[in-house]
């Protein structure tokens, strides 16, 4: 008999995300049934993996010469997606700095019931509708790390870039960046607004700035192109730019809405 949900993230060196998708997602399910791919991270980084297989997160390691090559990046996910739903009824994926969660009021008490509920041989993998939280350094102080992130942002966006297809049922193959599959046809009307991709990448402008400067010095896969290519932005005046202007398009303003008190609670 399966189990009911897995879900796992890949990282190297994220001792400031990690701590809150652990905390977000040992909410979830048990320790058990977390997985963590570790892509040789080191120092503190390295560490908080070792604290963590020590508290029961299963960590696995992973490795690549190159820190950034999304081919193989896509695939050691799929591979590793596959390989859980051997032992899983659902397997959900994310990136570590999302955080996916059912939608106050949807009535869902947790990832594991919302699975159990809405995935069937029908309804075989989920998009979520995602958002994306922006800082306002002119107006919000930078972010206290030792408290609940959420309730210190005011503002986010929707974004279907970020409406990803995560959980599922069935193995799944995605484009780079994990926004779109391959083997699945994705539509806008399969987006399901009781499950939520909360983005915090631009969550604080001054780490944002301090993270960027780190991952533009690894090594990076040169046949990428274009692809992470906001991660190799590390100029404070580029990245404040950047802030200010949409993911899906960044042409225009991003439309910013308040986050509702709800969902400040999340995490």
């Amino acid at each position: 008999m399966k189990d009911p949900l897995a879900i796992f993230t890949i990282v190297q060196n994220e001792p400031v995300w990690l701590p809150i998708w652990i905390k977000h997602y040992r909410n979830q399910v048990e320790v058990a049934h977390l997985y963590i791919l570790d892509h040789d991270s080191e120092g503190p980084g390295a560490e908080l993996l070792r604290e963590l297989k020590r508290a029961g997160v299963n960590v696995v390691p992973v490795h690549r010469r190159v820190s950034f090559d999304h081919t193989w990046l896509a695939q050691t996910v799929e591979h590793f997606q596959r390989f859980l739903l051997a032992s899983y009824e659902a397997v959900l994926f994310n990136e570590v700095d999302e955080i996916i969660a059912t939608a106050p009021g949807s009535g869902y008490r947790d990832l594991g019931e919302y699975a159990a509920r809405v995935l069937d041989d029908r309804h075989k993998f989920v998009r979520c509708t995602g958002y994306e939280v922006v800082h306002k350094p002119e107006e919000e102080p930078p972010i206290d790390w030792t408290a609940p992130v959420l309730g210190q942002r005011g503002w986010w966006y929707g974004s279907e870039k970020y409406s990803k297809p995560l959980l599922s049922r069935i193995p799944l193959s995605w484009r780079k960046g994990f926004h779109k599959t391959t083997n699945v046809r994705t539509r806008a009307r399969q987006i399901d607004s009781d499950l939520l991709l909360i983005h915090l990448h631009k969550l604080d402008f001054d780490y944002c700035v301090k993270r960027h400067q780190e991952t533009a010095s690894r090594n990076w896969m040169r046949t990428d192109g274009a692809a992470g290519r906001q991660n190799r932005v590390s100029d404070p005046d580029e990245l404040r730019a950047w802030f200010s202007r949409s993911i899906d398009d960044e042409k225009r303003e991003a439309r910013l809405v308040p986050i509702p008190s709800d969902v400040q609670r999340i995490i």
